[in-house]
């Protein structure tokens, strides 16, 4: 099993350090919205009851365990992944070996809903999961914890494809800066912790 690098965070960014896999998944839902993460920038807004909601369900998570559900299948909680050619880090809600082959589980609050961020996010983590493990991920899974409906679609060269172009696309709008970093201007914004910080004169009087 390969090794991890220590990781460094910085508030500047090299093609050497290593990203959050959430932070791309959140690029492919709102490309300003991932920056600001990124560089911890302060919410101008009182976190949403949803956004509350989706940290306090996530702790669930949190705690290191192992479960055995049947005699070949084995399922560990809030495993740290990493990728050292594309550095990328991040944790893994649940992995759930069947047959001795990984199948990273994300987890997510409210009712199932198939958006291509949430895909991201699992897709990161099976390309972190082959490079420490050697062995394929040919599946991923999206658990939804209000109505406990789960969607799992097979992974395959595009897709993984895709991943890494979105990962290199991002460090490459870092040499940019901010402005490289386009603001959602929609239905997205609404619940957004960052919304006022992005659009403070149409949300400043609600």
């Amino acid at each position: 099993m390969e090794k991890s690098r220590p990781f460094v965070y910085s508030t500047k960014i090299n093609n050497t350090e290593y990203l959050p896999i959430y932070i791309i998944s959140e690029y492919l839902y709102c490309q300003r919205s991932a920056w600001l993460h990124l560089f911890k920038e302060e919410p101008r807004d009182i976190p949403t009851l949803e956004y509350q909601k989706s940290i306090d369900e996530h702790r669930a998570t949190d705690k290191k365990t192992t479960r055995f559900r049947k005699a070949n299948i084995k399922e560990t909680t809030s495993t740290e992944l990493f990728h050292n050619e594309l550095f990328l880090i991040g944790k893994a809600d649940i992995i759930r070996w069947e047959n001795d082959l990984p199948v990273p589980v994300e987890t997510k609050p409210g009712k199932a809903r198939d958006f291509p961020n949430l895909k991201m996010q699992a897709i990161l983590q099976a390309l972190c999961l082959e490079k420490m493990t050697g062995k394929p991920v040919k599946k991923c899974e999206l658990f939804f914890r209000d109505d406990k409906q789960k969607i799992i679609f097979e992974i395959n060269d595009n897709l993984k494809n895709y991943a890494i172009n979105l990962v290199k696309e991002f460090r490459e709008k870092l040499k940019i800066g901010i402005s490289a970093f386009k603001k959602a201007s929609d239905n997205r914004c609404k619940l957004c912790i960052f919304k006022f910080n992005c659009h403070p004169e149409e949300y400043f009087y609600e």
